[in-house]
């Protein structure tokens, strides 16, 4: 009965990974195509030649290539929100390091997509909600544990939030890039060391 049970369970389980596999090729389909043109030029047609998707199934998940660009959307922002809610002051370095780290692991998990993501001009509508998401954490974290000007802090959390995803989108560029952990501990020593500084007179 338990081996009967385990073979409906993976049954049930296997068409989710069938779902998630079609969806990951329309995603990447779209983020090659998107740094090629607008994405009100991109046709179903197009995305399901590249992405080797039956017509049909597109169909079956979405209703049209913005629908898709929508739901890429709100995952990839999901990823992101998740990666600038682990910024936290009260751990030492000012918790950049954990969140840059993080940040690198969610990019590494598919750099393919995450490239497009960085060098497409159909994308830099979610880099600046990202980077919006960052900075403003950044402000309730730094405001929370520090009485610093509101209007310093401002540009402060401008400059890194923009600077660590111009970085990045640099990194993705480079012909020989250095390794994502290299990247991450060098930018949070630096970003650290600036903070110390900036900090130290408004405890």
């Amino acid at each position: 009965e338990k081996e009967m049970q385990s073979s409906k369970n993976t049954q049930r389980k296997a068409p989710d990974r069938r779902v998630a596999k079609t969806k990951k090729a329309l995603v990447h389909a779209l983020a090659v195509l998107l740094r090629e043109k607008e994405l009100s030029s991109i046709t179903v047609t197009s995305l399901v030649e590249l992405s080797d998707v039956n017509r049909k199934t597109f169909y079956s998940h979405y209703q049209n290539v913005l629908d898709l660009y929508e739901d890429l959307k709100h995952e990839t922002m999901l990823k992101f929100e998740d990666t600038c809610n682990s910024l936290d002051f009260s751990v030492g370095g000012y918790g950049i390091a954990p969140t840059i780290e993080k940040l690198m692991e969610t990019i590494n998990s598919d750099r393919d997509y995450y490239r497009h993501l960085f060098n497409s001009p159909g994308y830099q509508n979610i880099l600046l909600e990202a980077k919006q998401l960052l900075k403003n954490k950044f402000i309730s974290e730094a405001s929370t544990y520090y009485s610093i000007n509101s209007s310093v802090l401002e540009y402060v959390a401008d400059f890194i939030s923009s600077g660590i995803f111009h970085t990045i989108g640099q990194w993705f560029d480079s012909d020989d890039p250095l390794p994502s952990k290299t990247l991450a501990l060098a930018l949070s020593d630096f970003i650290s060391a600036g903070m110390g500084l900036l900090l130290s007179s408004y405890k």
